[in-house]
């Protein structure tokens, strides 16, 4: 009895390190560091270093306060290649809204009313025109993080963006830096400003968020 008990409490060990060395495979942490500033000494050289720094990396994490018509709230900003993801949080800190986009296909889900909403970038112009000012929605959040990004225009100090142009709407930097501290963006008449947090880049998996079958549909997101 002793020796069958020894084998299957050895059994019973080898069955609990197999699935901890599974589970620690399956959720390995992302690695994250902080977005380093610029060491340029001129503003062509920091456009340069820009682009080398967004060609790079791998994805990025942002906590932001962001004022827009006349209110002020949390937001999770996320970004991967032509992915991205923007996370409004409610006083409670729980999740008010998720705007998800890949490419130009955006998938909206208001967590407060449950509904859900999809359609293209282009479909946001009358309501929430700053997404639908770039080619991609991951373009904006490049921006917001201090990165050009293809089809605007820019003016730049060595320290990072100061004013940069994209379609019809325009983006100030103040100061200039990177990552991007404070950022206003108008269009038309629409104001909304964006103050970062922290800032990580991460090589996180960005997936599209599953519609929950409760929700129903709703409408085209406004500010």
């Amino acid at each position: 009895m002793g020796q069958g008990y020894a084998v299957a409490r050895l059994r019973g060990l080898a069955v609990v390190w197999l699935a901890l060395v599974v589970s620690c495979a399956s959720t390995r942490s992302a690695n994250e560091a902080p977005i380093a500033p610029l060491t340029s000494a001129t503003a062509n050289d920091a456009l340069q270093q820009l682009a080398v720094r967004r060609a790079e990396l791998p994805g990025a994490r942002a906590l932001m306060r962001v004022q827009a018509a006349g209110h002020s709230f949390k937001a999770q900003l996320r970004v991967q290649q032509q992915k991205m993801e923007l996370v409004v949080y409610t006083p409670l800190n729980t999740s008010a809204a998720t705007l998800f986009a890949d490419g130009e296909r955006v998938t909206f889900l208001n967590h407060l009313t449950l509904t859900a909403w999809q359609g293209n970038a282009s479909e946001l112009a009358g309501s929430l025109r700053l997404f639908a000012s770039a080619a991609k929605p991951s373009d904006l959040a490049l921006l917001l993080l201090g990165f050009p990004v293809s089809g605007g225009t820019y003016q730049a100090t060595p320290a990072g963006l100061a004013h940069a142009s994209l379609g019809s709407i325009g983006v100030s930097f103040d100061p200039p830096a990177l990552p991007a501290q404070h950022i206003v963006v108008d269009s038309g008449t629409q104001r909304v400003e964006f103050e970062q947090l922290d800032v990580e880049s991460t090589d996180e998996p960005l997936r599209e968020p599953s519609i929950p079958r409760t929700y129903r549909q709703g409408d085209v997101p406004r500010l």
